[in-house]
C-alpha cells in the first residue's frame, strides 16, 4: 500500500498573496484518497522558488487561482520546468466554504478542488496580451478620469447658473475664454476654475497618449487592421478586442466568443417551462461596453448599402432601439470571429469609412513620426496599409 501511494499524483495548491504565498503538496489520485503531506508558508517569492526545487518533484501538477499576479507566477514557475495550471476564481470559491479560512487551508482547498475536476483552469495570455490588456485597462482608466474631470467642471458652472450649449467643447479656448467671462468670478473661484481645467488637461493628455500607443500598434499589425474592416469597430475596439481575446482558436466557435464577452441571452428551462431573458452580462464587462457603443455607431452612421445597417434598423423598428442595439453587438462579435479566423464576413466598411478610420489612426500617430517611417502625407499612409490588409487577407485565404 505504501508503494502505490507513492506512484500516485502529486498535486501542488498554491495561495498567492502580492508579496506571500503559502504552498501544500497533496499526494493522491482522488479528493477522497489524497492526503497532505507537506505545507510551507507563508514565504517570500525567492524561498518559495528554492522550496519547490527542494521538494517537489517536476512531474508534479502546481495549481494556483486566478488573480492579478497568477500569470507572473505561471511564467515564474514553468519557467522552472514545473506544468501549472490557473484555476477559475469564481468556481474555486464556491466550493468548500469553511467557517474558517488560512491560507494553508486554501492551499490545501486549491489542490483537492483541482483533484475533483469542478473547476477548468484558465487561459494564460502571452506577454504581448498582457502588455496590451495593461495599455487597455490604462486607456479605460484614462477615460473615466476625463469623464469625471469633464462633469465637475459642468457641475461647478450649473451651480452658477452658467450651461454650455450643446458642441462646446471644454478643451476650446474660446469656450474657456467665456467660461471665465461669463460673470464676475472671485480670485477663489478662478484658482478653483484654473485647478480643475488643468486636471482635466492632464487627463486627456494621459488619454491621448494611450490612443497614440494604440494606433502606433493597429497600424503596424496586419491582423489588426483588418478588424478596422468590420463596420461600426473603431481603434479603441479593434485594440480591445485583440487585448481581450488574444489566441482566436480557444473559441470554436462565434457563440463561445458572444458568451465571453456577456451577450449571449439567458436561458432557464425546468419541466415544460422556457424562459429567455436579457444577455448574460457575464465576462468581460469593459469589453461589452464597447461592442455596445460598436452598435449605436452602426445606427448613427448611414450606410444604406451595408447590410447591417439595414438589418439593425428593421430590428430596431420591430423590437425597439435599446434591443437591436445590444443584437448588433452580438452580430459585431461573430464577424470579429470570423474574420479572425480568416473566414468570410458580411458586416464590412465601405472604402470611405475605411479610409476615414485610417486617417484617424494617421492623425493620432502624427505626420512627423509617419515622415521617419517613409511616409510623405496621410495619403501615402492610407494606401500602403490599404495594400498592406489586402495581402495579408490573401495569405489568409
Amino acid at each position: 500500500m505504501k508503494e502505490k501511494s507513492m506512484e500516485s499524483k502529486l498535486t501542488v495548491g498554491l495561495d498567492a498573496h502580492p508579496d506571500s504565498f503559502t504552498a501544500a503538496i497533496v499526494r493522491g489520485d482522488t479528493v477522497r484518497e489524497s492526503s497532505v503531506e507537506k505545507v510551507a508558508g507563508p514565504i517570500d517569492l525567492p524561498q518559495l522558488e528554492k522550496w519547490f526545487e527542494k521538494h517537489v518533484s517536476r512531474d508534479a501538477v502546481v495549481t494556483m487561482e486566478a488573480s492579478t499576479n497568477s500569470f507572473t507566477l505561471f511564467e515564474r514557475l514553468s519557467g522552472l520546468g514545473y506544468a501549472v495550471l490557473v484555476l477559475d476564481s469564481v468556481r474555486v470559491g464556491r466550493i468548500c466554504r469553511n467557517s474558517q479560512i488560512t491560507d494553508k487551508i486554501s492551499a490545501v482547498r486549491i489542490a483537492k478542488v483541482y483533484l475533483s475536476g469542478l473547476s477548468e483552469s484558465v487561459w494564460v495570455p502571452d506577454p504581448v496580451t498582457r502588455l496590451r490588456r495593461e495599455v487597455f485597462a490604462a486607456h479605460r482608466r484614462a477615460v473615466t478620469d476625463c469623464t469625471r474631470h469633464n462633469n465637475r467642471i459642468k457641475m461647478l458652472l450649473n451651480e452658477h447658473t452658467i450651461r454650455l450649449k450643446k458642441g462646446q467643447n471644454l478643451t476650446n479656448k474660446v469656450v474657456r475664454s467665456h467660461v471665465f467671462a461669463c460673470r464676475e468670478w472671485s480670485d477663489s473661484q478662478k484658482i478653483i476654475l484654473e485647478e480643475l481645467f488643468a486636471d482635466y488637461d492632464r487627463a486627456r493628455a494621459k488619454r491621448m497618449r494611450f490612443e497614440k500607443q494604440m494606433s502606433r500598434e493597429i497600424a503596424g499589425d496586419p491582423a489588426m487592421l483588418q478588424l478596422t474592416r468590420i463596420f461600426g469597430l473603431g481603434k479603441i475596439n479593434v485594440y480591445g478586442v485583440f487585448a481581450m481575446i488574444g489566441e482566436i482558436h480557444r473559441f470554436r466557435n462565434p457563440k463561445h466568443l458572444v458568451g465571453y464577452f456577456g451577450l449571449k441571452p439567458r436561458l432557464k428551462q425546468s419541466g415544460n417551462s422556457i424562459w429567455r431573458g436579457g444577455i448574460s452580462r457575464t465576462g468581460r464587462r469593459d469589453m461589452r461596453a464597447l461592442l455596445v457603443q460598436a452598435g449605436h455607431v452602426v445606427f448613427r452612421y448611414k450606410s444604406t448599402s451595408n447590410p447591417l445597417y439595414t438589418w439593425a434598423w428593421k430590428l430596431g423598428f420591430r423590437k425597439g432601439r435599446k434591443l437591436a442595439v445590444v443584437a448588433v453587438a452580438r452580430k459585431i462579435t461573430v464577424a470579429i470571429w470570423y474574420l479572425m479566423m480568416g473566414r468570410p464576413f458580411t458586416a464590412k466598411e465601405t472604402s470611405v469609412t475605411l479610409c476615414r478610420k485610417l486617417k484617424q489612426l494617421a492623425k493620432d500617430i502624427g505626420l512627423t513620426e509617419l515622415r521617419s517611417q517613409g511616409f510623405e502625407s496621410y495619403r501615402e499612409f492610407i494606401v500602403d496599409r490599404i495594400g498592406l490588409m489586402r495581402d495579408f487577407a490573401c495569405g489568409n485565404t
